[in-house]
């Protein structure tokens, strides 16, 4: 997989479409400086991602595959 398996743009991160567009980058950075709130919800949404894709979790889906 890729980073857009975690990602999902504009609700728990944000990809840019090329990453060397210096221009894209600091439209994202004047959004994030304009409308704090969003850094607050992408916190949340992240520590969700966080915990769907953590060592536990995988952990615990191998062991109830190896289990069967």
């Amino acid at each position: 997989g890729d980073v857009t398996d975690a990602v999902s743009d504009g609700i728990n991160g944000f990809i840019l479409s090329d990453y060397n567009d210096e221009n894209e980058l600091v439209s994202l950075l004047e959004l994030f400086t304009s409308n704090p709130e969003i850094i607050n919800n992408l916190s949340v949404k992240v520590k969700e991602v966080k915990d769907k894709y953590s060592f536990e979790t995988a952990s615990n889906i191998w062991n109830d595959i190896l289990k069967k």
